[in-house]
């Protein structure tokens, strides 16, 4: 039997925007504009369903320093729903939600503590005159914290009687797929003696480790098309001798995917259509018939390539697609139909024939593989990277990333597929060497 117990959720960004997703019809962007406020909605009933004790918030509740006054006035009457269930809230702040940005006065109930940021601070949780846990924390003071903030937290003594909780948004390892704010190691983080670290920053649901207790929740909702599959919260109940359950709960309203798709055993037009259709229906089914969002992938080679290159046939397909889900109410809405495919063709055989086709896959295979010419590449395209317009919409590319290579990837099946379907007369030679 738990001694108590708390939900643990970061990274909400209450009332983001979903900046990048466009062309959307009224319906969908009715639900993307409210989709962080019902996922965090689903939160707060979970907390009053389960009577938990308490509730941390690890950074990042709003999306933007200057949060929007719809969302603090969302915010402040979920606080005072939960003050009505006597569950208290804990709530650090992050990059997105740093104490530098502006707030509105606003007068919050007693059930609710907001760590500050000049040094760690620590809430005692009392239940029946015993005190049963301490939660320590500190807040971004600005956005770009790259000081390791886990040095600031005290230690604890092992035979102390209170659960110890420490809450930190950061990065943790070091991880690549997002800033590295607050950076600190499991090592800094295991030295301190608490009995589970409460984090945010990284959206993936994550248990870092397990003795003791480090855990990233994730994100309660996915915020754009790379944010696929169920996001939510961890709910961890608490015994007496301290040992730890921790459990994950979905909680967003709608959900992510990104759906590859091989046409290599797809002969007509019609049965891709079939195909697209059972993978939205799947999607469907694993999104537990909440409203979904997917990104579709076509790739690989085969007889139906040639089709899918002509112009506006991917877009036809795509408005087709959506006129399917129009009257769903557990819609999949489809965001874009990426053409990746290839025609068919024996690339090694072209290679040996002296024409412009088999010059071009090699100079493609030349520029994916060696050294000098990837840097070459990369200073020609340097120009690009960094005029306005790239800045904006472009992020700079390592000649050994995976970007790289699937960069050219695309460029080398644009540039042949052209060709295969536009060739050159009979008596023109090509060549590149």
């Amino acid at each position: 039997m738990s001694l108590f117990s708390f939900v643990h959720t970061g990274d909400i960004h209450l009332d983001c925007e979903f900046k990048g997703i466009s062309t959307i019809d009224e319906r969908v962007g009715n639900y993307l504009k409210n989709a962080t406020f019902s996922s965090f909605n689903n939160i707060i009933q979970f907390c009053i369903d389960k009577k938990v004790d308490f509730i941390i918030i690890s950074g990042d509740l709003y999306d933007s320093e200057d949060q929007s006054l719809r969302a603090q006035l969302k915010f402040l009457s979920c606080m005072q729903l939960l003050d009505k269930h006597h569950i208290q809230a804990y709530i650090a702040r992050g990059n997105h939600d740093s104490l530098k940005g502006w707030s509105a006065d606003l007068d919050f109930p007693s059930n609710t503590h907001f760590f500050g940021g000049k040094q760690v601070e620590s809430f005692t949780f009392v239940k029946d005159d015993i005190i049963l846990a301490k939660i320590f924390g500190i807040s971004f003071l600005k956005k770009d914290t790259q000081e390791n903030l886990s040095i600031c937290y005290p230690k604890i003594k092992n035979n102390e009687d209170f659960f110890s909780i420490g809450v930190l948004h950061c990065n943790v390892g070091n991880n690549k797929e997002h800033e590295s704010y607050s950076p600190c190691s499991v090592a800094d983080l295991k030295s301190h003696g608490f009995d589970y670290w409460a984090l945010g920053h990284i959206h993936a649901q994550t248990i870092v480790n397990k003795d003791p207790m480090i855990v990233y929740p994730g994100n309660p909702q996915g915020l754009n098309p790379k944010e696929t599959g169920a996001k939510g919260f961890m709910y961890v109940s608490v015994d007496k001798d301290k040992r730890i359950e921790p459990v994950f709960f979905p909680s967003d309203s709608i959900r992510w995917f990104i759906n590859e798709v091989s046409i290599q055993s797809i002969s007509t037009l019609q049965a891709l259509k079939k195909k697209l259709s059972e993978v939205i229906n799947k999607n469907r089914q694993e999104a537990d018939y909440r409203p979904s969002i997917c990104r579709i992938i076509l790739q690989d080679r085969g007889v139906i390539a040639e089709y899918l290159q002509r112009d506006g046939y991917v877009a036809d397909l795509l408005e087709d697609i959506r006129i399917m889900e129009s009257d769903e109410t557990n819609f999949v809405w489809v965001e874009n139909i990426y053409n990746k495919t290839k025609l068919e063709m024996n690339k090694e055989a072209i290679k040996q024939q002296k024409s412009f086709i088999g010059d071009l896959i090699s100079m493609f295979e030349k520029y994916t593989s060696d050294p000098a010419l990837k840097s070459q590449l990369i200073q020609e395209l340097d120009a690009l990277f960094q005029s306005p317009g790239g800045k904006k919409y472009l992020t700079p590319i390592n000649p050994d990333s995976e970007e790289y290579i699937e960069l050219l990837n695309q460029a080398e099946n644009y540039c042949l597929n052209q060709l295969q379907l536009n060739p050159a007369e009979p008596n023109e030679e090509l060549s590149l060497i």
